[in-house]
C-alpha cells in the first residue's frame, strides 16, 4: 500500500517536473520570439528612417534645383526687360524695355521698325535737332538739353503721317509707340542739368504785348545810378539784350520765344504764368511779366548756365521806344 502511494507520488512528481520544463521552454521561446520581433521592429524603423532621410535629401535637392532654375529664369527675364540708354553727343535718352526689338535708330532719328522695314526711311517717331541758336519758326516739341559747347538739343515730331496707313499692323504699332515718345523725351539728360522742357506752346513773338521795350533793374540799390542795369526786348526780331554797365564787355545777347498760353492769362488770378523763354549766355530762363504799377518782370532759371545778373532779379518797365533798338 505504501509502495503504491510512493510510486504514484513519484509519477506525479515526475509529471510536475516535466510540465514545468515544458512551461519554461515555452516561456523561453516566447521571450526569444519577443526579442526577435523587437529586433525586426528596430530594423524596420531604422530602414524607414533611412528611407525618409534619403527622400528628404532628394526633395531638398529637387527644391534647390527648382529654385536655381527659377532664379535663372528671373535673371533672363530681367535682362530681356532691360532699358537702353541712347547717347547722342552730350545727350542721353532712356528707351524703355517694352521697345526692345521694335525700333531702329538712324543718325538723329528713331523709327518704328515695322514701318521702317516696310519702306526704308518711313515711320519716324521723333528727331533730335541741334542748334547754337533756336530757330523761331521750327515747331520744336521739347528742349532736351545743352551740350558742353553751349549747343541746344531739341526734339521734333513730323507733322502728318510718314508711313503706309493702308496697312493696319503698321498703324497699330506706330500709334502704340507714339504714346511713349513724351516719356522718352522727358528722360533726357545733358551737362546742362535740369529737366527736359516741353516747349510746344512757345512760338516766335509775332505780337507780344508783354515782352517788349526797355526794363531796368528795380533793386533800390541800383536806382539813381548814372547807368542802371538794363534789359531791352526787341519784339520785331525776338532779340533780347542785357547791359550791366560794369565794364566794356558787361553785356549779353540772346533770343526769346513767346508763350502762346499767355493770351489766356487773367491778371491777379491763379491763371497766370510765364510769358516766354529767354535763351541767353548758354542758359535758358522762363520770364514772367507782372501787371503791377509799374510793370515788372522776373527770370526763373530752367537749364544751362546761371547768370547772376538775371536770376533772382526784378526789372521794372521804363519805356517802349523802338529807336533804342536800332543800334544792335
Amino acid at each position: 500500500m505504501t509502495s503504491s502511494d510512493d510510486s504514484s507520488s513519484s509519477e506525479d512528481s515526475s509529471a510536475d517536473s516535466s510540465s514545468k520544463a515544458k512551461k519554461k521552454k515555452r516561456k523561453k521561446k516566447k521571450s526569444s520570439d519577443s526579442s526577435s520581433e523587437a529586433d525586426d521592429s528596430s530594423s524596420k524603423k531604422s530602414s524607414d528612417d533611412s528611407s525618409k532621410k534619403e527622400k528628404s535629401s532628394d526633395d531638398s535637392s529637387s527644391k534647390k534645383s527648382s529654385d536655381d532654375s527659377s532664379k535663372t529664369d528671373k535673371t533672363k527675364t530681367k535682362q530681356q526687360k532691360k532699358s537702353y540708354v541712347w547717347k547722342y553727343g552730350d545727350l542721353s535718352l532712356t528707351i524703355p524695355a517694352s521697345w526692345n526689338g521694335r525700333y531702329v535708330i538712324k543718325d538723329s532719328t528713331i523709327y518704328c521698325k515695322k514701318c521702317y522695314d516696310d519702306k526704308n526711311g518711313s515711320g519716324a517717331l521723333f528727331h533730335i535737332y541741334t542748334a547754337k541758336t533756336p530757330n523761331l519758326y521750327t515747331p520744336y516739341g521739347y528742349l532736351l538739353g545743352i551740350s558742353r559747347d553751349k549747343t541746344y538739343y531739341f526734339s521734333y515730331v513730323d507733322q502728318g503721317v510718314n508711313y503706309n496707313i493702308d496697312k493696319p499692323k503698321l498703324v497699330k504699332e506706330h500709334s502704340a509707340m507714339s504714346k511713349d515718345v513724351g516719356s522718352i523725351l522727358s528722360s533726357a539728360k545733358s551737362p546742362a542739368g535740369g529737366k527736359a522742357l516741353n516747349i510746344g506752346s512757345y512760338i516766335n513773338n509775332f505780337d507780344n504785348p508783354y515782352l517788349r521795350g526797355m526794363w531796368t533793374d528795380a533793386d533800390p540799390a541800383s536806382k539813381g545810378a548814372q547807368l542802371e542795369p538794363t534789359l531791352i526786348f526787341d519784339a520785331r526780331k525776338n532779340r533780347v539784350k542785357f547791359m550791366g554797365y560794369a565794364g566794356l564787355n558787361d553785356s549779353m545777347e540772346g533770343i526769346f520765344m513767346y508763350n502762346s498760353n499767355a493770351a489766356k492769362y487773367k491778371w491777379n488770378t491763379s491763371n497766370w504764368g510765364d510769358h516766354g523763354l529767354v535763351f541767353i549766355n548758354g542758359g535758358v530762363y522762363k520770364v514772367t511779366c507782372y501787371l503791377t504799377a509799374p510793370k515788372t518782370l522776373s527770370f526763373k532759371h530752367v537749364m544751362g548756365k546761371r547768370t547772376a545778373a538775371l536770376e533772382g532779379k526784378t526789372f521794372g518797365f521804363e519805356k517802349d521806344y523802338e529807336a533804342l533798338y536800332q543800334y544792335w
